[in-house]
């Protein structure tokens, strides 16, 4: 069975994108301190190459999630910011 948003209840959608909101913002701000830390070490090639990879990789997964529906992307974006204020501080001190 495919997800597509007619046949997905609301409380799925809202599960799925709070999910995969949780592990996009992981993925995206983990990879950001990291561009940052290589960026801090003169090590510019690598840290613009994950750049380039991280930034249409959550386009295209915030894409998937608005195909399975609006209440899984707005879900999903809300974790984003909610995992955000969470991570950033604590890769803040990885960083330093």
């Amino acid at each position: 069975m495919a997800l597509d948003a007619p046949a997905m209840t609301l409380s799925l959608q809202i599960m799925l994108g709070l999910v995969a909101g949780i592990m996009l913002a992981i993925a995206h701000f983990g990879s950001l301190a990291l561009a940052v830390r290589w960026l801090a070490r003169g090590r510019m090639r690598p840290a613009m190459l994950l750049h380039l990879a991280r930034l249409p990789l959550l386009g295209l997964a915030l894409f998937g999630l608005a195909l399975a529906g609006a209440a899984a992307l707005l879900a999903g974006t809300a974790a984003m910011m909610a995992a955000r204020t969470v991570l950033l501080p604590r890769l803040a001190g990885w960083l330093g």
